[in-house]
């Protein structure tokens, strides 16, 4: 990620003032979220702020370029609100998205729970993953994902932890 100075000046008049950090992140918040903004948040996301970075990532409405450059991303709270997107939903390649999902619990649970709505990627291959998570609250939320693949399911219903396993059973019976 290529971090710049991202500066925003507001001009009344004939007064000019630089807003701070928590100022911009208000201006992220306040933009439409719709395609025409794309290329001014693709600016935003080079900010060296992770808070400025973390609004951008919270916009659905962002090009591939700007995904691309927010998934490599350092900062955990960054990636969080990006997983949460529909841009990433749409933009995340797999081996990007793999490598997302290893990084942070919350984002790994989050996946699991919603693996159906990502379009590139192989949600058997990602699911696995999962499965072989150590934590047994991340497989839990695939375990009780409807659109789990049904092999996968199986196999969480003789997980070692019991809640794991009765999420499994509950989700194929119904």
């Amino acid at each position: 990620m290529t971090n710049k100075e991202v500066s925003v000046e507001l001009v009344v008049g004939s007064q000019t003032i630089i807003l701070g950090t928590e100022q911009i992140c208000d201006v992220i918040r306040s933009f439409p979220d719709i395609d025409s903004n794309s290329k001014i948040f693709s600016e935003f996301a080079k900010s060296p702020s992770y808070k400025v970075r973390a609004e951008v990532a919270s916009k659905d409405n962002l090009d591939e370029g700007t995904v691309n450059c927010l998934s490599n991303d350092t900062e955990i709270e960054v990636l969080r609100e990006l997983i949460r997107s529909q841009a990433a939903r749409k933009h995340l390649k797999e081996e990007q998205f793999i490598k997302i999902l290893e990084k942070d619990g919350e984002v790994a649970s989050r996946i699991a729970s919603t693996l159906e709505l990502f379009e590139n990627v192989d949600t058997q291959k990602i699911a696995e993953l999962i499965l072989n998570n150590d934590d047994p609250s991340i497989r839990q939320q695939l375990a009780s994902n409807y659109s789990a693949p049904k092999k996968i399911l199986i196999k969480l219903t003789k997980d070692s932890d019991p809640d794991v396993a009765n999420s499994a059973k509950q989700t194929i019976s119904r």
